[in-house]
């Protein structure tokens, strides 16, 4: 039985994949492997991450198979239409989750297009992407939940109204959590 099937009947849950697609892609392991069940899928996903796979959720019909997809080309992102559409409020119960998911987020106090250049290298490009769109000055963010999640907060730290708050006490606070932010960001 090979990988995926093996964990298709681990996962109990059907995963689709072209052969030609995924060729003969080795995974060697040595030595004992111990994985709870529980983080099965993630084990997995980070196995086919690291040969440049993706597995996303899609339907079939009435239920939700995954699928295995490559992310070798930059130029067409066939994954990107599996993201599941949250609205701002849902991330929140998705925060520890690794399903693709999209959403978006109105900026008040900040410019979508300064924004999209600060926040775009803290998404993984090969499987997500930000956006900005400038008439409504929102930006629309695609990746794994639990790095939307992150990226959300941090939005949220920096879009604030400018006021002068002198060079001590709440701008300093801030800037530290920002800093905070921005390291478990880097660290994900």
């Amino acid at each position: 039985m090979d990988f995926l099937e093996l964990m298709g009947v681990l996962l109990d849950t059907p995963i689709e994949y072209s052969p030609m697609l995924v060729g003969d892609i080795r995974v060697y392991v040595t030595g004992r492997v111990e994985v709870a069940k529980k983080d099965l899928r993630g084990f997995m996903e980070m196995i086919l991450e690291s040969k440049c796979f993706l597995l996303v959720e899609a339907p079939y019909g009435d239920r939700i198979v995954l699928r295995v997809m490559s992310t070798r080309s930059h130029h067409s992102r066939p994954w990107m239409a599996y993201a599941i559409n949250l609205a701002p409020g849902e991330i929140e119960s998705w925060k520890n989750r690794r399903a693709l998911v999209t959403t978006s987020v109105l900026l008040h106090n900040i410019d979508s297009r300064s924004a999209l250049a600060s926040f775009s290298p803290f998404i993984d490009t090969n499987t997500g992407s930000v956006r900005n769109v400038e008439n409504s000055n929102a930006l629309i963010i695609t990746a794994r939940a639990n790095a939307v999640y992150k990226l959300l907060d941090l939005v949220r730290a920096v879009d604030i109204p400018s006021e002068r708050e002198g060079a001590s006490g709440t701008l300093m606070r801030r800037m530290s959590e920002i800093e905070g932010r921005l390291a478990e960001l880097e660290d994900s």
